[in-house]
């Protein structure tokens, strides 16, 4: 596979990103409203408990039975969670099966190289009961190290829901 620059190494760019930080605006708003949505689909989908798949800030941390998990160790030190998993998805999930009645990914599965995303999602789907919750971007990318991939295809074999989010903000 071509090099990217600054991006050769997923594992090792993210860990410079989270370790460097963000200039993000405050997005407080959106995150407030992100955090209402998931609840209500958490709710409508008798979900209990979440596990966040590349977690980074965490910035959902105060959904019910939360936890994240992210391949970055220094994302998960640097925001300071109480309970985490170090763990790469496409390698796979070191948690039992079934153990989380909802799974969701913010903009990670986009990041995923076609070779490795059947192994992640279908980590996703071994550790989920009844949903999950999707807010990736289904449009063409001129990014190079972002992947179209086909959710609906990948999660076929998922008996839950597949709650798909919008991504237009």
């Amino acid at each position: 596979m071509k090099s990217v620059v600054g991006y050769k190494d997923q594992k090792t760019y993210w860990d410079k990103r989270w370790k460097i930080g963000f200039d993000e605006k405050d997005n407080g708003e959106y995150y407030h409203r992100l955090f209402l949505q998931v609840s209500r689909i958490l709710e409508d989908n008798g979900c209990k408990n979440v596990l966040e798949i590349g977690c980074g800030q965490a910035r959902l941390r105060e959904l019910p039975g939360y936890l994240g998990v992210d391949f970055s160790l220094e994302a998960l030190k640097q925001y300071k969670l109480e309970a985490f998993l170090f763990a790469d998805i496409t390698k796979g999930i070191p948690l039992p099966d079934k153990c989380f009645d909802a799974a969701m990914t913010m903009a990670v599965l986009m990041h995923i190289p076609v070779k490795d995303i059947k192994k992640a999602t279908s980590e996703i789907s071994r550790v989920t009961k009844k949903c999950i919750i999707l807010r990736e971007s289904q449009l063409p990318s001129n990014q190079p190290h972002c992947f179209l991939h086909d959710y609906e295809i990948l999660f076929r074999d998922f008996p839950g829901k597949l709650v798909f989010m919008d991504t237009k903000e």
